[in-house]
This record gives structure tokens, sequence and C-alpha cells, in this order.
């Protein structure tokens, strides 16, 4: 549709004459306006010129809240237009938009006609009614609780699984989208930008390579009259960044990404969960999780629904937990074995309230029969397994410990300890060594035992035997049956 007929349509430019209309052409222009392009600013520079919203839509907000939402059709910023006053709302881009732009003092004389003060009046009025209504509603509604159907400011957009990468891209750089949704045989999966950065340009994959093979399935949904805090709390679980929004049949209704929550205002769970994730010390990671029960109350002044609370509060303990875990590993290395840190009680069944005690526990590869240390700061050191307790002169000495001990040798490339029968201590410790130099002997190792004060004078090997190779089984573990 040309401009004179679009105009044609829409008030006050429905009831001029020809001539008139002719002259409001003559001096229009065309904006676009990209989704979150701020068109007025509150307390700006004032209006020069009239907006028609002619594709898309606006949105009037004061300070960080909307109170209007201007369509196809409606005419904005002629208060400011006419009083020359800065805006005293903020106008910006819901989706992306084009505007007619009509030059100041054609608009102006055209709003003081007859047929454009009675425009002023009926609009003024609408919108009078809209703010009390708007009020009405705000103060009563929850922000969280609201369906997640109402965020939704376009359709998904989706293409065949046979679409190559380089065509994906192309086709998120033009929709101005961050994710697309791929056709995949039966089903559907999701390609985000990320994806496409990660897995396939940082890959070196050829831009030929269909997007079938790099997007994630089976896609993961969340239908229309689900809550904000519901898609939150799946997008915090998940650790995923957008979730395609479906209709009760299951058609696809549009994508729902985090940038659509951080206009809600609710930015703090993932924020708290970035900073955690990102520490590089317990020390950081203490303070950055100092900020979680300020966020859980802004979350209970929003009235959110307690469930959600609970399991937005434990998705967050996993990432405190998890980073801790993953800080403990580099500091003291891999542990010897196989674990597992089990979460118990509220925190497993995500039900976490505001003040709870944590029940954990440790699960290692060992048996029951293993023997442990604990350091001053609770630091869990497994030492060996009871069966291959050495008791030399009434002491029990721990193969593991003295083989930690000289594996630390530059001369040693493995090594093996085990306890031999002797009629004055009962047992004596040897050692099996594979060196690396003949310059390693008997009588050098003993000096560097002795000469070290990390290991205790008895636990040094008295009797040693240099071997091609320490026996182990599948595992790659010291098969100490074949010590013995």
């Amino acid at each position: 549709m040309d401009i004179p007929s679009f105009l044609r349509q829409c008030a006050p430019f429905d009831e001029l004459d020809e001539d008139a209309l002719a002259e409001v052409i003559r001096h229009t222009h065309i904006e676009f306006h990209p989704r979150g392009h701020v068109v007025l600013q509150q307390g700006g520079e004032p209006a020069a010129h009239l907006y028609i919203v002619r594709t898309g839509a606006v949105e009037a907000l004061d300070g960080d809240l909307v109170v209007d939402v201007h369509q196809q059709g409606e005419v904005f910023g002629f208060v400011s237009l006419l009083t020359r006053d800065q805006p005293g709302l903020t106008v910006r881009a819901q989706e992306d938009s084009i505007c007619y732009l009509v030059d100041g003092d054609v608009a102006a004389r055209i709003l003081a006609s007859r047929e454009g003060i009675s425009f002023l009046s009926r609009t003024v009025r609408r919108r009078e009614l809209t703010l009390i209504e708007n009020a009405a509603v705000i103060a009563r509604s929850d922000p969280w609780a609201v369906p997640v159907r109402g965020l939704l400011v376009r359709s998904p957009v989706t293409v065949d699984g046979s679409t190559s990468i380089r065509e994906a891209a192309e086709i998120m750089t033009r929709e101005r989208v961050s994710a697309l949704v791929v056709r995949m045989g039966d089903g559907w999966g999701i390609l985000t930008d990320r994806d496409l950065r990660a897995r396939a340009l940082a890959a070196g994959r050829s831009p030929d390579d269909t997007v079938v093979e790099f997007a994630s399935s089976p896609l993961v949904t969340m239908r229309g009259d689900a809550t904000v805090g519901e898609v939150l709390a799946l997008m915090l679980e998940r650790r995923i960044h957008h979730v395609p929004v479906t209709g009760n049949g299951g058609e696809l209704l549009g994508m729902v990404t985090d940038t659509d929550l951080m206009a809600l205002e609710r930015r703090s769970a993932f924020r708290l969960r970035r900073d955690i994730e990102s520490s590089t010390t317990t020390e950081e990671v203490v303070e950055v999780s100092a900020a979680a029960p300020r966020m859980l109350a802004d979350l209970v002044e929003a009235s959110v629904d307690p469930l959600e609370i609970g399991h937005i509060a434990a998705v967050t303990n996993d990432a405190l937990t998890t980073r801790l875990l993953e800080l403990g590993i580099e500091r003291l290395g891999e542990p010897p074995g196989l674990w597992a840190w089990l979460a118990l009680g509220s925190e497993a069944r995500h039900e976490q309230g505001m003040a709870t005690d944590q029940d954990n526990a440790l699960v290692y590869e060992s048996g029951d029969r293993d023997v442990v240390r604990v350091d001053s700061e609770g630091y869990i050191f497994p030492i060996d397994r009871i069966d291959n307790v050495v008791i030399s002169g009434g002491e029990n000495v721990y193969p593991q410990e003295i083989e930690f001990f000289l594996s630390k040798h530059p001369l040693i490339a493995d090594i093996a300890v085990c306890g031999v029968p002797d009629e004055k201590w009962g047992q004596v410790i040897k050692a099996l060594i594979v060196r690396r130099s003949p310059e390693l002997t008997p009588e050098a190792l003993e000096r560097y035992c002795l000469e070290s004060s990390d290991l205790a004078r008895h636990k040094r090997p008295r009797l040693v035997q240099f071997v091609d190779s320490v026996p182990r089984n599948v595992l790659g573990k010291i098969d100490r049956t074949a010590l013995r």
C-alpha cells in the first residue's frame, strides 16, 4: 500500500482534502527502527516530527515501565511536537518497525485544524484511560506469573535441515534473530548463533555443511500458558538461552530468549550464575554468591510462586557447588579414583528454602576398607586401603603415601610399594622402581628420603628393586596382589 492510501485510513489524515493530504505527503519521510531502538527519549530532545506507525509496533515507557503500545496506523510524538517540550515518555520499537515522519511545521498546522483538534481530544482521552487502566493492572500484576506468550513479538523463524550454515547465518542476520528452529525428520531442533560460532566456524567446518549437523535436538519447549518464572527456571536448569513457545495443539508460536527476560528486570539470577561460573578463586565464589539472598528476596517481593523460588535457589546452589568442586580439583589435582558428589534432601528435590541446612555426600571408588585423612580445611584425602597397610615395628605405613612422595623424584618413571616379611620389624617397606637413569641407586634414594621432611624416617624403603615395569591391572592401577 502506498503512502497516500495508507494515510487516508489514519486519523487525523482521513478527514483531509486532497490538497492538504498532498502537502502532508510531500513533507513525509520514512524511517526504519529495529527492535529495541529508541525513537524518542524521555527527557530528551523535543520531537521534530509527527510519527505514524506504518508496520510493527512501538512501546511508550515511563522509566522502565511500559504504559502503552502504538501499533499500525497510530500516531505518537504530538504532545512534545506541539509544546516543544521534552518527551514525557520514552518511545521504543517493540519489534522491527517502519514509521512515517511528517515535518513538524506541516504536522502542527494539521493538528491545529478542526479535524486535528477533534483527533487530539479523542486520542488524549483514550490514552488517559489507558494509563489509568494500566496503573491498576500493574499495581496488582506479577510479571513472573504472567503467561510467557505475552513476551512473544513474532513467529519463530524456521528452516529445513538441509539448509547450509552459510544460508542459516544469512537468515539470522536478515531476520535479526539469534536462533532458528530446524525441521529434523519427524521432529524439530534449534540452531543458535552460538552453535554456529562454536560448532561450525571454530571447528573449521565448510559453510556448505547443513544445519542438521549442528542443531540441538530434541527441542526444549514451553507451552504459552507457562509462567515467565517457569521459563526462567528452565533456562537456568538446562543452561539454555532460547525457549520455543508452543500453543495448546503443539504448534510453534514464537521464541523467548534470556534477553526478553532481561527486559523484565529479572536478570539477577542469570547474572549471579554467570558470575559464579566465571569466578577464579573460592574467595571470589563466596563473594559473588553473597548476592543470592537479595536475588531471592526480589523474587519473594514480586510474589513469585514459592516452588519456583525454591527451584531457582536450588539451581543456583548447583552452580555454586559445581564451581567449588572445579576449583578444588584445579588446586589439589584430579582425584585418584572415580567419585560423585551427591546433593540430598531439599536441594536434590530442587525445593530449597531461604534458610536451610545442606545435606550432601561424597561417593568415591574404593570399597569399604579405605583409609582417608581430613586436613584442617576439611578436605578428604584417600591414603590407601586397609588391605594394603604395611605394619612395620608396630606403625601403620600406607604404600600409596610413599608412592606419591617418591613419584616426584626426577629419576623415577614409575613406582610401586609393598611390605615384605621381616623377622625384626614384622614387615619392611620394599620399593619396585622403574628408573630413568642408572644414576639412581639405593644409596641415592636413601639420601633423598632422609633429606626430605615430607616423609617420616620409618616410612622410607629399606629394600629397593629396579624393574622394567610395575604390574598394573586393566584399569591402569597397581596390581597389589601381584606385588605380594
